[in-house]
């Protein structure tokens, strides 16, 4: 969780619920198929999770109570909640994301933009915006409050990962097979090309100077040179699906 209290993980069709401890607080019953990766409100009190069954539960994670059920139009790839914390976003596999409106009974926005399945999404919080980037390599920026479409960028290649930066001015494209990109978002022109090799999973470092990419190699966000690579039981990231900073972005 974004206050680092608790632990949710996905065991099929159920959520787990831990304290950081390791104690067990609450399993989570609801859904009737495999349940996708969950996602916190950012002040920790709700859960959201999104499963093949078509549904989208909202829990509280307190004591694990179901606050509310949504059935989104198409079947729901994932769900998140928009930048304040509010309203939610729903990510259908048929390319269409939906912003619902605090209510969680009507959808303000739509991103129709996409053609193909969408594999990423990232939240800028400080500007109240998202990425979406989808299998044609399409990526869009939306203002999640008036719908308005900020920017569209095509890197040719199958998107698989999304990050902003902390203040929210650049945008991290990582792509199936590489190479990465970085998007000026004051400017909408690419700014930097890194060359991982696929990008699974990517995540900015606190102070907005690296990417970690798949869980395995750190990036320098200026230069676009590796700074370091971790390997692990010899292989290099030992096929990690992805990996976090700590808050303070030393570890």
């Amino acid at each position: 969780s974004p206050t680092g209290h608790q632990i949710a993980i996905v065991d099929s069709a159920r959520i787990k619920i831990y304290e950081s401890t390791g104690l067990a607080l609450s399993t989570l019953h609801g859904h009737d198929s495999l349940i996708h990766s969950p996602a916190y409100s950012p002040d920790g009190t709700r859960l959201l999770s999104a499963s093949e069954d078509g549904k989208v539960i909202l829990w509280e994670t307190h004591n694990g109570l179901e606050l509310q059920s949504m059935n989104p139009p198409s079947r729901t790839g994932f769900a998140r909640f928009a930048p304040d914390g509010l309203r939610v976003i729903t990510v259908g596999e048929d390319g269409n994301v939906a912003i619902w409106n605090p209510n969680l009974t009507t959808i303000d926005h739509r991103i129709e933009e996409h053609e193909k399945q969408i594999r990423a999404l990232a939240i800028n919080q400080p500007l109240q915006t998202i990425a979406t980037g989808d299998d044609d390599g399409i990526v869009i920026v939306k203002d999640t409050l008036s719908g308005e479409l900020l920017h569209s960028f095509d890197v040719e290649e199958s998107v698989s990962s999304l990050a902003f930066t902390p203040r929210g001015t650049r945008l991290f494209i990582g792509t199936r097979q590489g190479p990465s990109f970085v998007f000026d978002l004051e400017t909408g022109k690419h700014s930097l090309t890194i060359e991982p090799g696929p990008a699974w999973s990517t995540t900015i470092s606190p102070d907005g100077e690296t990417v970690l990419i798949a869980g395995a190699s750190v990036w320098d966000l200026t230069t676009g040179k590796k700074r370091h690579s971790f390997e692990l039981d010899d292989r290099n990231g030992a096929n990690a699906d992805g990996g976090t900073f700590s808050p303070d972005g030393l570890l």
